[in-house]
Parts: C-alpha cells; sequence; structure tokens
C-alpha cells in the first residue's frame, strides 16, 4: 500500500469510527459540491478537506478520494458508513437550500 492510500485508508477509518456530524464539526471544509437532478431534489455530495496538495474528498457514493498531480487514491466507506454521510450531506443540503 502506497503513501496516498495508507492516507485515505486513515480518514475513512477515523470516519467510521465517529459520526459524520462530529467528523466534519472538527474537519475543516474548503469546498462543498452538491448534485441534483432535474428537479433540484438532492443525489449526492462531497466535501474537499484538504487542498494545495493533496486535494482530498469524502464523497456521499461511499469514498475518501485523493488526488496529487497524476496520482489518485480511494478507499471505499462501509455501507453503514456510506449511508450516515450521504444522510449529513442531504441534511447539509437542505438547510442551505431552503
Amino acid at each position: 500500500m502506497n503513501e496516498n492510500q495508507d492516507y485515505v485508508r486513515r480518514i475513512a477509518e477515523h470516519l467510521e469510527a465517529t459520526d459524520p456530524y462530529s467528523f466534519f464539526e472538527k474537519q475543516d471544509i474548503y469546498d462543498l459540491e452538491f448534485t441534483v437532478d432535474s428537479n433540484l431534489d438532492f443525489k449526492s455530495g462531497r466535501a474537499m478537506i484538504a487542498c494545495g496538495g493533496p486535494n482530498i474528498f469524502i464523497n456521499s457514493l461511499g469514498s475518501v478520494d485523493l488526488y496529487w498531480w497524476s496520482e489518485e487514491a480511494h478507499w471505499f466507506l462501509t455501507q453503514d458508513c456510506k449511508s450516515d454521510v450521504e444522510n449529513y450531506f442531504e441534511e447539509l443540503f437542505q438547510s442551505i437550500s431552503a
């Protein structure tokens, strides 16, 4: 396992050991992106938690993604954690789009 893969694994394990509310409360979020359908209903979201090298995103589709120049690393969340992250982003989307 390379350094980048190990990094996203540790972030995912930390997120899985807590809940998204506690995790994001203590984590800087540099950017939020939401995907909506044609009715403007929430479909997915992702948060940028590191930037400037490497760029790291937590994705409601169930992964922690790292991009650094031409390198990428991804770690998939457990199904329960994915569901919790998806609910967190959907609630956040509802609160800012109301």
